[in-house]
């Protein structure tokens, strides 16, 4: 397990939500911003990633990179590859989990998706075993679609939800718990890890102006 933690680990520096310092971003600027109007770089995220998800994010530092990956965000383009520790020994060494995704309305937290019977937006996840480990199982996963916690949504949704997910694991009140600042020790001990282990391990896009993958 902690060989496999390692592997799905890093650091996550995504922007989240009302925090405003030792975010990605605060870091550039802190690194490319400058008094001098010749010199000032303003960077910005070409696409985010959810919050306790670590792994590579693709930045820009003019508003015309941004708008050239946007549109390959959007045509979907970009192949994105993650990594999960996931809960269970997965039996099947490859696969797909083809389930739209929509609000799970059987909830009151708001944020929460998930599979949805009737409607809902189409989407696709093709995975692989990388590792078995006593209980546990390292995976390789590329959304082919881009919904809001598609990844985590679909391993959930299979069975095999990833450690540490307080939305999608062993109890959504968790997540509450959590943001309430109030989680448990028991909680921890059920979550095994202080973050959900999903990790953004590679990103493959067209150069925005060398125009080469």
């Amino acid at each position: 397990m902690d060989r496999l933690r390692q592997q799905a680990g890093g650091d996550d520096l995504a922007p989240a939500g009302r925090f405003l310092y030792g975010t990605l971003i605060s870091i550039l600027a802190s690194r490319y911003r400058s008094d001098d109007p010749e010199k000032d770089v303003i960077p910005h995220l070409c696409h985010r990633l959810d919050r306790e998800t670590s792994g590579v994010v693709v930045c820009s530092k003019n508003d015309d990179i941004r708008h050239k990956m946007g549109k390959q965000f959007e045509g979907r383009e970009v192949n994105k590859t993650y990594l999960a520790i996931v809960e269970g020994e997965m039996e099947s060494d490859d696969g797909a989990i083809d389930f739209s995704i929509g609000r799970d309305t059987s909830t009151p937290v708001q944020v929460k998706m998930g599979v949805a019977r009737h409607g809902g937006q189409h989407a696709l996840t093709r995975w692989s075993v990388r590792e078995r480990a006593e209980g546990f199982t390292l995976v390789e996963c590329k959304p082919l679609t881009g919904r809001q916690h598609q990844i985590r949504v679909h391993l959930a949704a299979i069975g095999h939800p990833i450690v540490g997910d307080k939305l999608y694991g062993p109890d959504e009140r968790c997540f509450t718990d959590f943001i309430d600042g109030q989680l448990s020790a028991d909680a921890k001990k059920a979550l095994r890890m202080d973050r959900h282990a999903l990790h953004a391990h590679a990103i493959e896009f067209e150069h925005p102006v060398k125009r080469r993958g």
